[in-house]
């Protein structure tokens, strides 16, 4: 496809290219920058002198190698535990006996998970006895002749995911598990409907409604529910403990409630990873308001590649445009702009008119001049050593 069959960012609907990689582009066609689409997802611009491509939130910020890590569960624990982050006690096992063993030794209720798993597949949160530990195995191991497996103890609390730019934290984002609350007039059934109809109206929700299984049907009998009964006005019921916003999840933004020693405990995460400039930091906590000290809370995963939607478009709570915090903090890469102050931006449509980038942005072919000029400076400079 030409570059020129790709309209501009701000000239389409919202979620005609990947969400993260939209609100990044229209960031920078808002500062005047001209980012250049590669598919719905990628998207390359000229910051100053550097070429900066954007995979979603994935970019030169993020090191190949951190990215590699990031992606191995079992790495990461490694990462976290030698720096002193607390993750829950685990064991990566190979197979269904060693998995029983593991759980055995770490005592139930246990979490199972596939070590290179994402967006919640793979994963069972409270397997309480080897008979459901052996389902969860199967779950984990999706079919796999070799596969990777962690048993975790499970921790109980909550789940947040805490956006960390440039070494800090800048907003805060709790995954509130997929759920309903009683009306007294409507089914179970009926309140699921109702609420995938008014996640359809958010943009980051909009494909990811409340979908049921065989695993949720158990959740909602286990609370005393079946699909036809009417809850009580104000009763709560819980449909999966998994938190994933994928998977039916709530985002409720918490960026101003977070206690500073948790903020410090997902700024330390990211600081155990070689190289990660924009990180999502998974925190389990009972209470975030709380002192890290005063509770059990650990770090559950560090993604490589975290989703911006829920941050400017969350179910309750305060709009925070990250993308402006993004794009400011690979302008300071680049050296044309001091990073924005961490936290509290205003939603997008509140923000402050357009300011011009210091340096007028260069052209994507002006920028590889120079690169391939300075290459063959170097070789000249060799050639004359070597004749020497």
């Amino acid at each position: 496809m030409s570059s020129g069959s790709w309209p501009r960012a701000d000239r389409v609907p919202l979620g005609h290219y990947e969400l993260s990689t939209q609100l990044l582009a229209r960031e920078l066609l808002r500062r005047g920058y001209r980012p250049r689409w590669r598919n719905r997802s990628f998207l390359t611009v000229v910051l100053g002198e550097e070429l900066v491509g954007f995979w979603c939130t994935r970019s030169n910020a993020n090191a190949a190698v951190a990215v590699k890590a990031a992606v191995r569960k079992d790495m990461t624990r490694a990462l976290l535990r030698e720096a002193g982050v607390p993750v829950a006690p685990g064991r990566l096992v190979r197979d269904r006996e060693g998995a029983a063993a593991a759980a055995a030794r770490i005592g139930y209720p246990v979490v199972v998970k596939p070590v290179a798993g994402k967006k919640g597949k793979g994963i069972t949160v409270g397997v309480r006895d080897p008979e459901e530990l052996a389902r969860a195995w199967e779950v984990a191991r999706g079919g796999r002749s070799r596969p990777r497996v962690l048993v975790e103890g499970m921790v109980h609390g909550d789940e947040a995911r805490f956006l960390v730019v440039g070494g800090r934290v800048v907003a805060v984002l709790l995954r509130r598990p997929p759920s309903v609350t009683g009306d007294g007039v409507r089914t179970v059934r009926q309140l699921i409907d109702a609420k995938n109809a008014a996640r359809h109206d958010n943009v980051h929700l909009a494909s990811r409604p409340i979908e049921l299984d065989d695993h949720r049907r158990d959740m909602i009998r286990a609370a005393g529910y079946d699909l036809d009964d009417v809850p009580a006005a104000g009763a709560w019921v819980l449909i999966d403990r998994k938190g994933g916003f994928s998977s039916g999840a709530d985002s409720v933004d918490l960026t101003d409630h977070v206690h500073p020693s948790l903020r410090r405990v997902a700024e330390d995460a990211v600081a155990a990873m070689p190289g990660l400039g924009v990180a999502g930091v998974d925190v389990l906590a009972a209470d975030f308001a709380a002192p890290a000290g005063e509770q059990d809370h650990v770090v559950v995963e560090v993604n490589s590649m975290p989703a911006l939607g829920g941050h400017h478009f969350p179910w309750e709570g305060q709009a925070r445009d990250v993308a402006a915090v993004i794009v400011d903090h690979h302008e300071a890469r680049a050296g044309l702009a001091p990073a924005a102050a961490a936290a509290g931006h205003p939603a997008p449509p509140a923000r402050q008119p357009a300011r011009q980038p210091t340096r007028r942005p260069a052209t994507i072919a002006r920028a590889l001049r120079r690169v391939r000029a300075g290459a063959s400076a170097a070789r000249r400079r060799a050639q004359r050593r070597t004749s020497e």
